[in-house]
């Protein structure tokens, strides 16, 4: 490896960026869909990132794209829930996870608030990233991403005072290339603006195949029925989205 950079950004983005020689011994062991473990810290601490994209060969050398595990959780659909604090909300994350969660979520947070998801949604947005996600509700919090595990603290880490410019101490990455995404499973809901929400008693529709992994997508059919819809109706559309893409 002639290059490997790791951009962690609190509650935000998790990324490696690697270079390779075409030359290299492992080079075709390097490809989308595999792990790479590096360290990211100044304590030498491993973590999985799963590659996703990779550059045209550059004077013999590609540039590969990696985001860390912890990205796997846009692929778990959470069903509806409520929850009195940050303790409930974070754990009923996994307990009502639609398909298999293998993360492990922890806060050091007590605030108590009325926390409401009232659609199905992924994982990683009811942590952060959107209005009404965890970070929303529950106010100032940092998370950590160590492998499988997900924890939230109040604060993590100092303040040291130094300012971020672009430029001077701000890389700007482009992205040359990102695989495309592929679901095995799709999880179609209706929901309406009174609480109203519909889904499949099974929750989800299967891609017809074979595959060594899960991803489900939460599909919003909420602008595609005037109406609430029935069962059949959220399916038939849901296996028409599944041939259509």
């Amino acid at each position: 490896c002639i290059r490997c950079i790791v951009t962690e950004e609190k509650n935000g983005v998790y990324e490696c960026e690697f270079d390779y020689p075409v030359t290299g011994v492992l080079f075709s062991e390097i490809e989308e869909g595999r792990i790479i473990a590096c360290t990211h810290d100044e304590q030498g601490d491993v973590q999985p990132f799963d590659i996703y994209g990779r550059s045209e060969p550059i004077n013999g050398v590609v540039t590969f794209y990696a985001h860390h595990i912890s990205y796997r959780q846009n692929e778990i659909t959470v069903k509806p829930f409520e929850a009195g604090s940050a303790t409930e909300a974070i754990a009923k994350i996994k307990s009502q996870s639609v398909n298999t969660n293998p993360f492990t979520y922890w806060t050091n947070k007590s605030v108590t608030a009325s926390f409401t998801s009232e659609a199905p949604k992924n994982a990683r947005d009811l942590l952060m990233g959107e209005e009404g996600s965890m970070l929303d509700v529950f106010g100032t919090g940092e998370y950590e991403f160590d492998k499988f595990n997900v924890k939230l603290y109040l604060h993590r880490g100092q303040d040291t005072n130094v300012s971020i410019r672009y430029g001077k101490n701000l890389v700007d990455l482009e992205q040359e290339e990102n695989c495309a995404a592929v679901y095995t499973a799709v999880m179609p809901f209706w929901a309406d603006n009174n609480g109203n929400v519909t889904m499949l008693t099974d929750k989800i529709v299967r891609v017809s195949g074979t595959f060594d992994f899960e991803r489900v997508l939460t599909l919003d059919l909420s602008n595609e029925f005037d109406a609430q819809p029935t069962s059949e109706e959220l399916r038939n559309r849901a296996q028409k989205y599944i041939a259509d893409n």
